[in-house]
């Protein structure tokens, strides 16, 4: 399952609000489907960039265990812009999940949407 969460208050990351909203969602889901790995993409706008804002945005969850993963990437919107910053290594990336959370992060962060239908 890949969640894509959008943070439009200012709250932190991590609050217990938003996993509590997941945790409804997921129940939601079959028992008979089970979700093997979760990775999250969180999304959420700062103003302007500081050396704190960065911190923030490098509070990576990446657990992997025998095939299972739980990986969380904050991913910074920052005004005016609309630039994104997220934590991606430079050489080898940590697991294969991690690298497909990266990899849909730029595809849905390069996507051309044509409303006219054409």
């Amino acid at each position: 399952v890949i969640w894509l969460v959008i943070i439009k208050d200012e709250i932190d990351l991590y609050d217990s609000r938003i996993e509590d909203d997941v945790f409804f969602i997921k129940s939601k889901i079959p028992q008979s489907e089970k979700i093997q790995n979760e990775l999250t993409l969180l999304f959420y706008e700062i103003k302007s960039w500081e050396e704190s804002k960065k911190v923030t945005a490098q509070k990576i969850i990446n657990f992997y265990v025998q095939n299972r993963a739980m990986i969380s990437i904050p991913c910074a919107v920052i005004s005016p812009k609309k630039q994104i910053y997220a934590l991606r290594p430079q050489k080898q990336f940590p697991n294969k999940y991690y690298y497909v959370a990266i990899q849909f992060l730029k595809e849905i962060t390069t996507a051309k949407i044509n409303l006219n239908g054409k």
